[in-house]
């Protein structure tokens, strides 16, 4: 399998076929849906879809990002820092409506991260492993989607490519 799009292309081979080419095969102009048979396209499918076609060199017309424009995002990203906000002034984190693990241990971890903006650049410990709650693998009994090998890997990865940026970040700082 061509992994590249994992960032995980050291020493796993895990499926015999190129995710392009499944892409390829259920792409529209409007997008890719989570399911070969679904008509309804997410911004996450879509996305890591495009991207994956464009990386295999096949042309992707960009319209298809249309459907999710930045107002739609701004405004999904508002509702939910609300919502998020609300339930944890109410002390009700452990809604049946949000599927996640430790959402009040996330919230205080990474609550400065939410508001600056920096969240992207902390390691989520726990994301990722056999006990991580997920839609698509509890609803769907997909246990091979996230499972402790590729939490492993993200983390060596993750270390990896934070090294990576150090060692280009002091260098730029050698040059000025």
């Amino acid at each position: 399998m061509d992994c590249q799009y994992f960032r995980l292309c050291y020493s796993i081979e895990i499926m015999e076929y190129a995710p392009a080419d499944v892409s390829k095969g259920y792409w529209t102009k409007k997008g890719i849906c989570w399911a070969r048979n679904s008509e309804v396209q997410d911004i996450n499918d879509t996305a890591m879809g495009f991207r994956i076609l464009r990386l295999h060199g096949h042309q992707v017309s960009p319209d298809s990002q249309v459907l999710f424009q930045e107002k739609i995002l701004e405004d999904a990203k508002n509702f939910s820092a609300k919502y998020l906000k609300k339930k944890r002034a109410a002390n009700e984190l452990l809604d049946k409506w949000i599927i996640t693990n430790d959402l009040p241990g996330k919230q205080t971890l990474y609550s400065c991260g939410l508001c600056s903006g920096c969240h992207g650049m902390l390691a989520y410990p726990d994301y990722g492993g056999e006990n991580d709650v997920w839609i698509g693998k509890t609803l769907y009994r997909m246990p091979y989607m996230t499972n402790d090998v590729y939490l492993e890997l993200a983390k060596l990865d993750y270390n990896n490519c934070q090294a990576m940026h150090y060692d280009e970040w002091k260098e730029e700082i050698q040059r000025w």
